[in-house]
This record gives structure tokens, sequence and C-alpha cells, in this order.
């Protein structure tokens, strides 16, 4: 723990302590302390600075947050400090700022997000915990688990770019780290948490398995959807009565009351929302990936990247336009091109190429040799080359964002190489490469992309 003064930290950090809510500068606050937007000068851009007090333990939550591995849905911290002051000491925690906030903020603020929006930040929210769940290990290759246990949407801060929101989960004060274990039931505190959130499983003092996790998640989508909580109470928040109010209904009320709730919203979220708000642990969902496999089995036939029409020149990219919930407004199809007719064999490949745009890459450039326009939301180069690396990050995309199954993806991608037996050494390099690049940032990934890089040697 490394401990500055007043006069220390203000040589790195500009931030106004003294700013209240409403006020610039300042950006929530709940048990934990508060939150500042600041300014880094050593960094040179805006950060986001955490003051809590030394009894809240916000630096053993920064060095929590350092065992997880980086990845696209977890925010960091980048450092903490204790503040010596000559009166009472504080502890301030340093991350990144993200102007939209956090997912509480966006539900309050946009009475409206797009499908394509709603599919990104569940998908996002959803790799970000089975990344938590399973894509620890404690630097001797032993696998650990980290039961987040106070996720809520308050606790996901929100990037945006390009007119898409990307989910981060953070907050990790409470968070449970366990070692690999065969029966994956822990033991659980019951104070702690956020009471409208609590699987009744940690209400109740029970033991816990990590899809106490998937519990807040489906009261998180819930509130997604519907802008209010699944379990609510009319007394004062503040008061005992309310916590018991909420402790009954979560324990008790009817669900089926819940889902009813729900009628108006796509099937696909239904689903996942009563997976998730199983009271018995044993029989709610498993897994995070459980409920991505059950998102993209019931998700709608276009997707992102089917929304992006293939007239657009490069560098030109579409933004979706709002659709008003609870009843959102059908999007109309593409208009299908004429197509030159070519051998069934090809129509096969191009179709197991991946989903929407990725399709249309793979079948033009199979039947003509030619790919089409790829808007830049996809690529960086403004004259992108189709080959072994290019075909890679598509079918990635595919499996990410389209909704693939792992299996279903690679399946599909040794099928696209077999089409072009030229492109099976690249693809061999590809994939050996990108292993090297994994092996000490993950070694049980490095290792998965070795083996894929075996299937493809010549």
């Amino acid at each position: 723990m490394q401990t500055l003064t007043v006069a220390e930290f203000k040589k790195r950090y500009d931030v106004n302590f003294r700013a209240n809510k409403g006020e610039k500068g300042f950006i929530g606050s709940g048990g934990y302390g508060s939150v500042y937007q600041g300014y880094s000068y050593q960094r040179n851009h805006e950060v986001a600075i955490k003051k809590s007090e030394t009894k809240n333990n916000l630096l053993d939550e920064v060095e929590k947050a350092r065992i997880i591995p980086h990845h696209p849905n977890i925010a960091r911290y980048i450092e903490g400090f204790r503040i010596d002051t000559e009166a009472d000491d504080f502890d301030v925690a340093i991350l990144q700022y993200y102007e939209k906030g956090n997912l509480d903020q966006l539900i309050s603020q946009h009475n409206s997000l797009t499908d394509i929006q709603l599919d990104e930040l569940v998908l996002g929210i959803l790799n970000g915990l089975s990344f938590l769940h399973n894509g620890l290990n404690d630097g001797k290759g032993n696998k650990m688990h980290l039961i987040h246990r106070d996720l809520k949407p308050q606790n996901i801060l929100i990037s945006e770019y390009k007119g898409r929101y990307i989910p981060l989960i953070t907050d990790f004060g409470i968070s449970k780290v366990v070692a690999d274990n065969t029966k994956n039931v822990f033991s659980n505190s019951t104070g702690v948490g956020t009471i409208a959130y609590k699987a009744p499983e940690q209400i109740q003092g029970g033991k816990i398995k990590t899809n106490l996790d998937l519990w807040a998640f489906g009261v998180v989508l819930f509130k997604m959807l519907k802008g209010y909580l699944p379990f609510r109470s009319s007394l004062d928040p503040n008061t005992d009565g309310y916590y018991l109010d909420i402790s009954r209904k979560i324990t008790n009320a009817d669900l089926s009351h819940i889902f009813d709730q729900l009628k108006d919203q796509p099937l696909k979220y239904q689903n996942v929302v009563k997976r998730c708000l199983v009271r018995n642990i044993d029989d709610r969902a498993q897994s995070a990936q459980e409920l991505i496999t059950l998102l993209q089995e019931t998700i709608q036939a276009h997707s992102p990247i089917e929304e992006l029409t293939d007239e657009l020149p490069t560098g030109v990219s579409v933004k979706p336009q709002p659709i008003q919930r609870p009843q959102p407004k059908p999007m109309p199809p593409p208009k299908p091109k004429p197509v030159k007719e070519e051998p069934t064999w090809l129509k096969i490949v191009a179709i197991v190429l991946g989903l929407g745009l990725f399709g249309w890459i793979g079948y033009d450039w199979l039947a003509n040799g030619t790919p089409k326009p790829i808007p830049d939301l996809l690529v960086v180069n403004s004259k992108p080359k189709l080959n072994a690396d290019s075909l890679f990050e598509a079918t990635k995309i595919a499996f990410l964002e389209q909704g693939m199954n792992k299996n279903k993806a690679l399946a599909q991608f040794r099928q696209a190489v077999a089409a072009k037996p030229a492109l099976a050494s690249e693809v061999y390099q590809v994939f050996r490469d990108k292993a090297q690049k994994l092996k000490d940032i993950s070694p049980e990934l490095g290792k998965e992309y070795e083996e894929l890089s075996n299937q493809f040697e010549q």
C-alpha cells in the first residue's frame, strides 16, 4: 500500500473532493464513499477517482481487482493510494473515466435502446461474468472462481463507441475468490450485497455457487427491459422494514407474477430471466455461458452486422435507429440484392462463413474472388484484404457478436478453409502466432489456440 500526502496526490491528479451531487466533477456516491471526475497529469486524460474512508477497505478492492486478467468487459483500477492528512486519512482508487457513466444512468437517461444495443449490453455483461467465474488462475495454473456478489447496474460502467455500448463490470469490494472445487459450492456471509439484487441463498445464509451472480443478472436484465425492479416495496428504503419486505418477496413471492410482466418483451429475454430467477441454486442456470447459448438459440434472425448495408462505401457506418420499449418497432429486413446463380457447394460455404455481412463476404469471395466493401465498424483499413487473418477476425465476430456457438463457429471455420486449401498454411500460422501471444496472458487460452493451429498444419 502506497501512502501519499495531499500535496503529493495533487501533483498527480486534479480533482475537487468538495463537489456535491449535481455539481461539476461529482459522479456519484454509495455506501463505499463517493466518486469524482478528475484529471491525471501523468497520463494526460480524465479519470474517475473513488474516495472512501479507510474502514471501507477500498485498497483491498484494488488489490483484489489486480488478480483479474484484462478482459474487454471488466473495468480495472489504474492504482490506489492512502492519503495522509492532518485529520482523518482516506483511500482513493483511480480508474478510467467513462462519459456515459454506469448502466443505471444509461437506463434512466435513455427510454429507448435499439435491439442491437440491448443485445450487445446483455452479451457483454454475460461474457464478463463468464470470465470472472472461469477465467482466473492463481499464477500456478490452478483455476480460480470470482463471485461478484454485488452485481447491479451501478456496478456496470458503460463505454461508447460509434453508438455501440460496451459494458464493463466493476466494484469488486465484496467479491469472493475461491479455489477450484469439484462441488463448486462455497460458504457465504449474509451481510453483503444490495438487497434488491440479492439471491435467496444470499439472504438466507445458505451455500452459494457462482450462479449467485446469475440471479442478480436476471434482476439487472429485468430492469433493463422494464425500467423498474422486479422486487419492490412502498416502504422507505432507509428503514429495516424495507429490507425485510424485499427479502420476503425475493424468498417467497410468486415468481410467475414477475415473469408475466415480461410478456411484452422478446422471447429470448423472457427465457433468460426465467433461467436466472430460480430460487433453487441447482435448478437455476449453472453458468453465464449457458445463458449466452440460450440467448443465441432464440436470437432474432437479423444481427448487428446484418443491419449494415453492403451498398455503403468503406469508412461509412450506419447508426442504428432507436426502438421504443416495451413495444419495439420491428425493423424491416434489408432488401435482397440479385445474386449470380452459383454451384450449390458455393452457397453452402457462403452460409457457413457466418451470419449477415460475414456470410456475404465469404460468398462473394469464394464465388468471384472479390470481397464486398466493409464499413469501418468492422475494419480499420480502407481496403481490407480477405486473407487468413481477416478470415479469423470475421469468424471471431460471428462467434462473439452474432451469437454463434463456439464449436459451431470452429466447424464452419474449418469448412471455409477447406474451400480454399491454399489458405491452410496461413491459417496455421495465424493460430500459432496468437497462441504465442496469449501464453503469457492466459496459458490455458494459449494452449487452446495451439491445439487449434495443429488442426490446420500441413
